[in-house]
């Protein structure tokens, strides 16, 4: 939350005779809520994809679990219109995001789901937003990278139990993937599979792009292979019937022409 958040919660808590300093802030009132959408397209782009991929489904004891989003309410109950940020809760409308965001967290903050109680906000470090990367002039702790690598793989172990062999595989790639790179030299790591995660999800687009082409081909095959079909029968039986119809045509002009006709056989015999 911003510092603006911060302040206001503060100044209420002391207007209304508590000790904001002692005052216990909930975790709806600490995520922050710009790190928790950095956060959360990582595991939207890379995380989750991959686990439905596999055909796996992620527990809900995973602290990564999409349903266990705290912020989950707040995404839900905001959209921007003509310029203005609007709460749908209340329809109070403010001039900037973070406005938004702050009101939505202090002033509705009794209709979050209780049961989502993770804030991915949290996570940045390990998962690398892009706000948490520090500059690389800055020295590395190990110890405290060593800490966060350990801590990493025991939330892998949670959502990934190794149980199963598919289990086994996703485990292994999100460990190197969140978890190996947390040692100092391991921004190299991070950008080569960052590049690996890029190839897969565009292998797995063209892939579904072929197979809608091959879709599109096949039925526009078969409606061009009908319609043809359609329209030869009907010539055919037009034809033979034309046909008939000219030989009956043609038989009847020559009976009448050849054939005698009898009145003018008596007007010749009164005749004679």
């Amino acid at each position: 939350i911003g510092m603006v958040g911060l302040v206001l919660y503060l100044g209420l808590g002391m207007v209304c005779g508590v000790d904001g300093a002692r005052r216990e802030m909930s975790l709806i009132a600490t995520c922050d809520v710009e790190k928790t959408r950095e956060a959360r397209r990582i595991l939207s782009e890379v995380f989750w994809p991959m686990a439905v991929q596999k055909g796996f489904e992620i527990p809900r004891v995973c602290p990564l679990h999409q349903d266990r989003d705290a912020m989950m309410f707040l995404e839900g109950n905001r959209r921007k219109k003509g310029g203005k940020w609007i709460c749908q809760v209340c329809n109070k409308k403010f001039s900037t995001s973070d406005f938004l965001d702050t009101h939505i967290q202090f002033a509705h903050e009794d209709l979050f789901d209780t049961n989502n109680t993770v804030c991915f906000g949290d996570y940045c470090d390990m998962l690398g937003c892009p706000s948490s990367k520090k500059p690389r002039n800055v020295p590395c702790d190990s110890s405290s990278r060593d800490a966060l690598r350990l801590h990493c793989q025991a939330i892998m172990h949670t959502c990934f139990p190794l149980d199963t062999a598919g289990q086994l595989s996703l485990y292994e790639m999100f460990s190197k993937y969140f978890c190996q790179v947390q040692a100092c030299d391991g921004n190299a790591d991070r950008d080569h599979l960052d590049n690996y995660f890029w190839r897969l999800s565009r292998s797995a687009t063209y892939m579904w792009a072929a197979g809608v082409v091959i879709v599109v081909v096949f039925v526009v095959y078969y409606l061009i292979v009908c319609l043809y079909l359609t329209d030869r029968r009907p010539v055919k039986r037009m034809t033979r019937l034309g046909t008939r119809q000219e030989h009956f045509s043609l038989t009847n002009t020559l009976y009448n022409m050849f054939s005698p006709k009898p009145g003018r056989r008596q007007r010749s015999h009164n005749r004679w």
